[in-house]
């Protein structure tokens, strides 16, 4: 698969986890989502209501959540820039997890906790691993 195939699969995967969360939102919170289309307008964020959503499909695998804090385009490209918990953005909660569950936090919450949890580094993306144990204790809700 090329880059750019690659980045359109994993686009579409993670539109439809969005879907699956709004339906959520709706089901369990009767909180209608509406999503900021196109690149420029999600310069803004991801909804209207300032909520981002995280896809983990290594959750179950790991035992973990993987929470980015910054990030960047290309592998090659030097440096990264503030992202994830840290992108300046309209986000006060974060959704992330799978098809099964959904933990739901303050963005405030996770930038305290960054420093109590491992660091990760991968080639475009910095972060850190939450263990599912303490997701269940640190989240507001679980869905």
């Amino acid at each position: 698969m090329t880059p750019k195939e690659n980045y359109k699969y994993e686009l579409e995967r993670g539109q439809k986890f969005e879907q699956h969360v709004a339906k959520l939102f709706r089901e369990n919170l009767n909180v209608e989502l509406d999503f900021f289309i196109g690149k420029k307008e999600q310069l803004k964020g991801e909804t209207h209501q300032g909520i981002e959503i995280k896809f983990d499909d290594k959750m179950k695998d790991t035992g973990n959540l993987y929470i980015e804090c910054a990030e960047k385009s290309h592998p090659a490209l030097p440096g990264y820039f503030p992202g994830g918990i840290y992108r300046d953005d309209n986000t006060w909660l974060y959704a992330i997890g799978d098809y099964d569950t959904v933990y739901l936090f303050g963005k405030e919450v996770l930038q305290n906790v960054v420093n109590d949890f491992r660091g990760v580094e991968t080639p475009t993306s910095q972060g850190f691993l939450i263990p599912v144990t303490r997701a269940e204790a640190l989240c507001i809700q679980k869905l």
